[in-house]
């Protein structure tokens, strides 16, 4: 799991679909909660957030369970 930062954000390496893909994340802390928007080749994947017991959630997108587990632990690994 590689992380890089970029001046929009941060880059990490998450498998989505079970394929090795590099997703840009910028943190959005416009709310009571910090949420990290993902995007992949330009267009937004995903918008996750951490809850207060430490679960990832998905607030918008349509990762699949394995895509979401791997996002959510390169993110932790940031």
């Amino acid at each position: 799991m590689q992380v890089n930062s970029t001046p929009a954000g941060f880059v990490v390496e998450a498998k989505i679909d079970h394929l090795p893909e590099e997703l840009v994340v910028s943190i959005d802390r416009s709310s009571n909660e910090t949420a990290y928007n993902c995007f992949l080749d330009d267009r937004k994947l995903a918008v996750l957030y951490k809850d207060p017991y430490g679960i990832w959630i998905q607030r918008w997108g349509r990762l699949d369970a394995y895509s979401l587990s791997s996002l959510s632990a390169a993110l932790e690994a940031h």
